[in-house]
């Protein structure tokens, strides 16, 4: 058996409370579908604000089916005892993506939901 083949990708944080955050997603979900072939993938780290974990779990699933964004998904607040995935990024604004490449490294990290930094990373990562 082969081990876990690495790939490019961007980490990014939202919540389903996050206006920005959930207009950026027509967007991402045209680089997710552009890159994916290519070994693209996207983690998607969402801060909930409910009151209590299994609301929270409830807005988070809503927000997810609504906007049809279907690329891996993580709840902070589910296991925040363990680890809190926002504070080991030091992620204090919503949305933050962070572009890391194949091998770990960060290549940009963003706290803004209009940009274009990501696109021509990506384009020049995979030439197209």
């Amino acid at each position: 058996m082969g081990g876990l083949q690495r790939q490019n990708g961007v980490t990014r944080f939202w919540g389903s409370w996050c206006g920005p955050c959930r207009a950026s997603h027509p967007h991402l979900k045209e680089l997710y579908s552009k890159y994916k072939a290519d070994g693209f993938e996207i983690i998607a780290i969402a801060q909930e604000t409910a009151k209590n974990l299994d609301d929270a779990r409830a807005a988070w699933l809503k927000a997810i089916e609504e906007d049809q964004i279907n690329w891996v998904h993580i709840l902070n607040r589910d296991g925040v005892e363990q680890q809190n995935i926002l504070k080991d990024y030091g992620v204090n604004s919503f949305p933050t993506k962070i572009l890391v490449d194949k091998d770990g490294k960060i290549i940009l990290r963003i706290s803004a939901s209009a940009t274009d930094d990501i696109d021509k990373a990506l384009e020049k990562i995979y030439g197209h």
